[in-house]
């Protein structure tokens, strides 16, 4: 039986030569342990604090999947098949919690795993992706037009940023992203919008004749534990652009801006979250040249 340690190094093995922006995959601690052929998954139960700001994204409870396990990505001939996953979830599922929703993350080169999620009423959630920093930043075209400028976030946009960032949680609701209707909703959302706002630095916002028409920000150094390999990664909290305003061109000049930034810096890496069913967030962070390495999915 392979045990969680070897499982984990398999892991490793294959994973820098597929994704060598991603950190170390570490032992993952939880409550049970299922096993299937080379895989091994770790169950645990995820409770937020209600108080916590991130909690507007996540379910009130769920029970997670860590799987490790050698590749099963079809690259490598001793890799272990695919029905393994399969055997490992449908372990995992008959023990779990009942109406309890079940989620699980898996880098996206493990071949099959989609149509093993799907056949089992699993979907995406949200797929971290990644963009190196580097060559030289390119002129915003939205920018060169009247009316339309990029500027510092000020304490009187507190309440215009609260309210981009309840749009965006509203499309990302839509698309059964996780964010869901949080008791705490608008508190949580007035609390990101003051920590925008208390740290100038780190946001960008774009005026169109004078509307707040977007905002993008990275998040505060240690507020985000890092998930990638890379010593200078800076990880992009919030670009919301509001609804009438949408794919004019005002998200790629934010993310230009930031990029821009974080070349100035020095950073390696601009990391972010986006909602995998989101119409309009997934093709816009992949015309933006972010490179998808995980995807979290769910079942209700």
């Amino acid at each position: 039986m392979t045990t969680l340690d070897a499982a984990t190094d398999a892991m490793n093995e294959w994973r820098i030569h597929a994704f060598a922006e991603l950190a170390p995959f570490t032992l993952p601690e939880g409550e049970r342990m299922h096993s299937a052929g080379s895989l091994v998954g770790v169950a645990s139960e995820l409770r937020p604090e209600p108080d916590a700001s991130w909690s507007i994204f996540n379910p009130p409870v769920a029970n997670e999947l860590v799987v490790r396990g050698a590749d099963t990505s079809g690259e490598d001939p001793a890799s272990p098949a695919i029905g393994d996953l399969a055997d490992l979830i449908d372990d995992w599922a008959a023990g779990a919690p009942a109406g309890v929703p079940l989620q699980l993350e898996l880098p996206v080169a493990l071949r099959g795993a989609p149509a093993v999620l799907a056949a089992r009423g699993f979907a995406p959630v949200s797929t971290f992706a990644v963009r190196r920093v580097e060559g030289e930043p390119r002129p915003s075209a939205w920018t060169s037009k009247p009316g339309r400028k990029l500027r510092e976030v000020t304490a009187d946009d507190r309440a215009g940023v609260a309210g981009l960032l309840e749009e965006l949680h509203a499309a990302d609701a839509d698309a059964a992203t996780g964010a869901w209707a949080h008791p705490q909703l608008r508190e949580h959302l007035l609390d990101y919008a003051s920590k925008v706002v208390d740290v100038p630095v780190l946001a960008v916002v774009a005026e169109y004749f004078g509307l707040l028409a977007g905002v993008a920000n990275f998040a505060a150094p240690g507020t985000v534990a890092p998930r990638t390999s890379r010593e200078r990664e800076l990880y992009v909290q919030f670009t919301a652009v509001t609804r009438r305003l949408r794919a004019g061109g005002v998200g790629a000049a934010l993310v230009g801006e930031l990029d821009a930034r974080a070349r100035a810096a020095g950073a390696e890496l601009l990391a972010v979250d986006f909602g995998a069913l989101n119409p309009e967030s997934a093709p816009f962070w992949l015309r933006q040249g972010f490179r998808p390495l995980t995807t979290m999915w769910r079942r209700r």
